[in-house]
């Protein structure tokens, strides 16, 4: 069975080399990777930032770490409601894949609810299997506002 806990240091070893896949395949693979500073600030979610969201999914059997979400609270610029927003998720590509999804995702929008957020939005960044990506997010009630695009700023 896949539950959610908050981030705790016995996830570390287990998280580390997750953060470094997903850093080697996301947009910012060419940017240095500091892993003191990820887990300072995962560490410091709900606590020293509370507006902010890291819980892990984990497999209760084999206490294994299945998935992750990291997620902000944030102020519409154009009225009140604020909205929960990640800023990164992450699921095994085994079969427990969609249940820690689904359970994580569960998760965040009730922590969302408890912020008193008006909406959920969920993005990806990733490079790979964007189309199966947005028909995760559909499935789970979710529809395609825009796209997400970047650009690199040379300085000098």
């Amino acid at each position: 069975m896949i539950h959610v806990v908050d981030f705790s240091p016995c996830y570390v070893e287990q998280l580390l080399p997750i953060a470094r896949e997903i850093h080697a395949q996301s947009l910012y693979w060419d940017i240095a990777l500091d892993e003191s500073k990820l887990i300072d600030q995962l560490s410091g979610c709900g606590s020293r930032f509370p507006d902010r969201y890291f819980r892990l999914a984990v497999d209760d059997d084999e206490d294994l770490l299945c998935g992750a979400l990291y997620g902000i609270v944030f102020r519409t610029f154009f009225g009140k409601p604020t909205v929960v927003k990640d800023m990164g998720q992450w699921t095994r590509r085994d079969g427990r894949a969609r249940n820690a999804w689904a359970v994580l995702l569960h998760d965040f929008e009730q922590w969302g609810r408890e912020q008193g957020a008006a909406m959920c939005s969920i993005g990806y960044h990733g490079l790979e299997d964007i189309e199966q990506k947005r028909r995760v997010f559909e499935m789970a009630g979710y529809r395609v506002t825009g796209y997400n695009t970047a650009k690199e700023l040379h300085h000098g």
